[in-house]
C-alpha cells in the first residue's frame, strides 16, 4: 500500500517546481502541491493502518491528528502547502515529503528508492517556445 501511495507518477512535474514558481505557474503549482500532500497523507493513513473513509480526505485534521506514525506536525505543514507562498510551500513538501519517505521505509519495509531519485531531481526553468501562447 505504502508503494502505490508514494508512486513516483505523484511527482510527475516535481523538477519543474523551480520552472513553475519562476514563471508563476500557480494553479500548476498547487496542483502539484496538492498531490504531494495527498500522497503524504494517504501513506501516513497506510502506515498507521487507518481507512480512508472519503477519497477526498474529509475531516482532515481530525484524520491525521494523533497518529502513532506521522511526520513532526504533520497537520500544519500540509496545511501551508495550500496557505504559503509557492517557494515556501515547495520547500515545506519537499522535506515532508523526505520525512514521510524515510518513516516509510523504516516502518514497512517499501522499496521507495525510485521514489526518492524522482523527489531529488531538478530541471532548470527554460523560456517559452518563440510564439507560444499566441494567437496565430
Amino acid at each position: 500500500m505504502v508503494e502505490q501511495t508514494l508512486d513516483p507518477a505523484v511527482l510527475r512535474g516535481w523538477a519543474a517546481r523551480e520552472a513553475l514558481i519562476s514563471r508563476g505557474d500557480g494553479l500548476a503549482a498547487r496542483h502539484l502541491l496538492s498531490r504531494a500532500g495527498f500522497a503524504v497523507a494517504e501513506t501516513v493513513l497506510a502506515l498507521n493502518r487507518v481507512f480512508l473513509p472519503h477519497r477526498e480526505l474529509k475531516w482532515q485534521r481530525h484524520l491525521l491528528s494523533g497518529l502513532t506514525v506521522a511526520p513532526a506536525q504533520l497537520t500544519d505543514r500540509l496545511d501551508q502547502l495550500v496557505s504559503s507562498p509557492l517557494a515556501d510551500a515547495f520547500q515545506t513538501a519537499e522535506q515532508l515529503l523526505a520525512d514521510t519517505v524515510q518513516l516509510a521505509e523504516t516502518n514497512s519495509g517499501a522499496d521507495l528508492t525510485d521514489f526518492r531519485t524522482e523527489l531529488e531531481t531538478h530541471r532548470p526553468a527554460l523560456d517559452p517556445p518563440s510564439g507560444y501562447g499566441q494567437a496565430t
